[in-house]
């Protein structure tokens, strides 16, 4: 039983309990998902629910993004890093980053107004 829901042994909410997870499931955020750790690891948000993400991904606050976008902390050729996040822009963009440490790209000539 996982929070009034009924679930097979190894599935569900197994993730918590001594026996673990089935075979083809992985931990990830209190339950057993499907996936192999050859294949995906698991990405926990903020709430602590999660979700699996394929080998060459990363996670962003529980998200899965392609590895150089979203919030990585290095960013593909074609993306400028502005408020934590890899935003795409055109050469001479700068970043304009508000209260909130949020940002978006001011194009070349273009004032920041914060």
């Amino acid at each position: 039983c996982c929070d009034g829901v009924c679930a097979a042994n190894g599935t569900g909410c197994a993730a918590q309990s001594k026996a673990g997870c089935g075979p083809g499931l992985i931990s990830c955020g209190g339950e057993c998902l499907p996936g192999a750790e050859d294949y995906g690891f698991c990405c926990t948000g903020p709430s602590g629910t999660g979700m699996i993400c394929t080998v060459g991904d990363e996670c962003c606050d529980g998200a899965c993004v392609a590895a150089g976008t979203g919030c990585s902390k290095s960013c593909a050729d074609d993306l400028i890093p502005c408020g934590g996040e890899c935003l795409p822009g055109e050469p001479g963009s700068t970043c304009c980053s508000g209260p909130s440490g949020s940002g978006t790209l001011c194009g070349a000539g273009d004032e920041c107004c914060s």
